[in-house]
C-alpha cells in the first residue's frame, strides 16, 4: 500500500496527509482542525458569508455540503445550515427580515421598528437595530457606546484601587495597601 502524499494546508500551511484535507470550491485544501475554526467563526459570529475560502490569493469561494459533512461536526452542520438557511432567506426576501445579534434567531421588523425583540424564548434580548448591540432606549448609539467606554473605565478604576487599598485588620479603616512598620499601615 503506497503512502498517501502530504500536501500543505492554505490557512496554517501545515503539511497534512491528502486524505485529511477539505478543499473548497476553487480547490485550495484545508486541513480539519482550520475548516473547523472558520465554522466555529461563522457560528459565532452568526454570519454564513465567513465560512469560506480564506486562501492567500482572495479566494472567496465556499465549501460544498460534501466536504463540510465529511469533516465538520453534526452539530456545527446543523448550525451552519441555519445560517445558510437565514442567508438564503435574507438575500431572496424583500421583506425586512433581521436576526437576533445575541442568537440568531430571526424575524420580520416593521419598517419603523428601531428595537429588535427577540422572539427566542431563551433569548429574548432587546437589541438595537441601528448598532446590533444591546437596546439603549432613550440614548443614541453613540452616547450609549461611550456610557460603555466610561463603565469599563470606571471598572478598571475600581479594580485599580482594590489592588492598593486595604482594611487594616485592626481597626478596619482603609488603609493604604503599603506597611511601614511591621503591624502598622499607613492610613489614607
Amino acid at each position: 500500500m503506497s503512502q498517501l502524499p502530504e500536501l500543505e494546508c492554505a490557512c496554517c500551511f501545515t503539511d497534512v496527509r491528502a486524505d485529511e484535507l477539505a478543499q473548497c470550491n476553487e480547490g485550495h485544501l484545508y486541513c480539519k482542525e482550520c475548516l473547523e475554526q472558520l465554522a466555529s467563526h461563522a457560528i459565532g459570529s452568526n454570519d454564513y458569508a465567513a465560512m469560506h475560502c480564506v486562501d492567500q490569493s482572495g479566494c472567496k469561494a465556499d465549501f460544498c455540503i460534501q466536504q463540510r459533512q465529511q469533516f465538520l461536526d453534526r452539530t456545527k452542520m446543523q448550525a451552519l445550515d441555519k445560517l445558510e438557511a437565514l442567508a438564503s432567506v435574507l438575500k431572496a426576501s424583500s421583506t425586512d427580515l433581521k436576526n437576533c445579534s445575541f442568537c440568531g434567531e430571526a424575524r420580520i421588523v416593521d419598517g419603523g421598528e428601531t428595537v429588535f425583540d427577540c422572539p427566542n424564548l431563551d433569548c429574548r434580548k432587546k437589541t438595537c437595530l441601528s448598532c446590533e448591540k444591546e437596546a439603549h432606549t432613550g440614548k443614541s448609539c453613540e452616547d450609549a457606546a461611550n456610557n460603555d467606554q466610561s463603565a469599563a473605565q470606571h471598572r478598571v478604576a475600581d479594580q485599580m484601587t482594590e489592588a492598593l487599598v486595604r482594611t487594616c485588620p485592626g481597626c478596619k479603616t482603609l488603609c493604604q495597601g503599603r506597611w511601614m512598620q511591621p503591624h502598622h499601615m499607613s492610613f489614607l
